[in-house]
């Protein structure tokens, strides 16, 4: 092992310490190292390798062990079947493409692993938190290692560091600008989501502190797909939800432009060009890359191409990526499993009136994966490790809130829990908006 690497292991060992002794504690760990872990350097010998990838192994043994130990079932989760059909579909197309010599076995398998990572992130956080404390506790911290990055964020900025090496901020070593982007589009929106419902003026002052830190690194990104990720994201949601946050967003339209340089007005103007005669190079450059990558997912639309074929730099569009490496079933499979996040986020919001910040988290939440959704029109959002792995671990505490709605809702739960069952049938079908919704069974 190299001097290089010294530090990184030194990290780790005490990392799995501390996580052994408290699983709590390893899954805060967690989410720091996923705002905040750059790629392990090339003498590791494995490409994209970050300090969770080595985390995970031992949070999963500290979870099965107390699983083990308290004879824990496995929290119910609606998203099974989706996750397990996408899985399976995304398995057979790797195993296709191996076996006909069009895709590269080790490849393969690193990248498919890295897709199954993110779920099992999923489930251990789903497995791991067990009280509205602990699910605050998570939301929180998620908050604060974003604001982490954002004043490194700044910092480089200020001091012309490597993260501006090419005018605009990118991630650590290996991430891209507008993958960031996608990163400060999701925890925005989950910070605007608990500022929306939170109670007191001093907290609502320090969220807003909040955003303003995020929102100066998220401008700085320049990424265009996430300026407009953001925008429809908060636009769906208040049309849907909070009709406040458009009267909110057309206040910030009308005085950014005094406040942001001239660099971020002119890279957001350049948004509408793409509708001109005259688009930026790097729209005219992903029409090509699209136009390309759509003929080869017409080719093999049953099976794709396999997972791993096709670098994510190469596809900036999440969904044309799917679609070429896993083909038509894999997609829907996975739109499934999108769809059925929306429906559970907005299951947690309107199940927890009687708690402000778990309200706002999950309206947070659901505001957030609209975004990652617009966003991945754009950018490869769902295979790229810094947008991938703090929605998964988020998903695992919404869908305990959703599981949690309730015993958790606080004052007027019961009122909560059938408002909750009454807009899930109202969206599931049109037929059940027009029955009565039954009163709820008194306690």
């Amino acid at each position: 092992m190299g001097d290089s690497l010294l530090p990184y292991a030194a990290v780790g060992a005490l990392v799995y310490v501390l996580t052994l002794a408290d699983l709590r504690l390893g899954l805060g760990l967690t989410m720091l190292c996923i705002a905040l872990s750059p790629e392990l350097p090339p003498e590791v010998g494995i490409a994209n390798l970050r300090l969770e990838d080595l985390l995970l192994p031992g949070v999963v043994l500290s979870w099965l062990v107390r699983m083990a130990r308290e004879r824990q079932a496995f929290e119910p989760t609606p998203l099974q079947v989706p996750i397990l059909l996408y899985l399976l579909l995304a398995a057979v197309s790797a195993l296709h493409a191996v076996s006909l010599g069009g895709a590269d076995a080790v490849r393969s398998v690193f990248f498919y692993g890295k897709v199954a990572e993110y779920f099992v992130f999923y489930l251990v956080f789903l497995n791991n938190v067990r009280t509205p404390e602990e699910a605050r506790a998570f939301g929180v911290c998620a908050l604060v290692a974003a604001g982490v990055l954002g004043v490194w964020g700044i910092h480089d900025f200020l001091v012309g560091g490597e993260a501006f090496a090419y005018g605009k901020m990118s991630g650590p070593p290996g991430e891209t600008s507008n993958v960031l982007g996608g990163y400060f589009v999701f925890h925005l929106c989950l910070a605007i989501g608990v500022l929306v419902e939170m109670e007191g003026t001093g907290k609502r002052l320090v969220l807003v502190g909040y955003l303003l830190l995020l929102f100066v690194p998220f401008l700085l990104t320049l990424s265009r797909t996430s300026y407009a990720a953001l925008f429809g994201a908060l636009v769906t949601v208040g049309l849907l939800r909070r009709r406040s946050l458009l009267l909110w967003m057309f206040a910030a339209v009308m005085v950014l432009p005094y406040f942001v340089s001239e660099s971020v007005l002119a890279r957001a103007a350049t948004i509408f060009d793409i509708f001109g005669d005259s688009p930026p190079s790097s729209w005219s450059a992903r029409v090509y890359a699209w136009d390309i990558f759509g003929r080869r997912a017409l080719a093999h639309p049953l099976l794709g191409l396999g997972v791993g074929t096709v670098s994510p730099g190469r596809v900036d569009n999440g969904y044309l990526h799917m679609l070429v490496e896993t083909g038509i079933p894999g997609t829907i499979a996975f739109l499934w499993f999108l769809g059925a996040t929306l429906l559970l986020a907005h299951r947690a919001h309107v199940g927890h009136a009687g708690q402000p910040f778990l309200r706002g988290l999950a309206l947070g939440f659901l505001c957030g994966t609209v975004g990652l959704m617009l966003h991945a029109f754009g950018a490869p959002t769902f295979t790229a490790i810094r947008t991938m792995e703090p929605f998964m671990v988020l998903l695992g505490v919404v869908t305990v809130l959703a599981n949690r709605a309730g015993e958790w809702g606080g004052e007027g739960r019961a009122a909560a829990g059938a408002e909750a069952r009454a807009s899930d049938l109202m969206i599931v079908t049109t037929d059940a908006a027009k029955s009565p919704t039954p009163s709820p069974k008194p306690q």
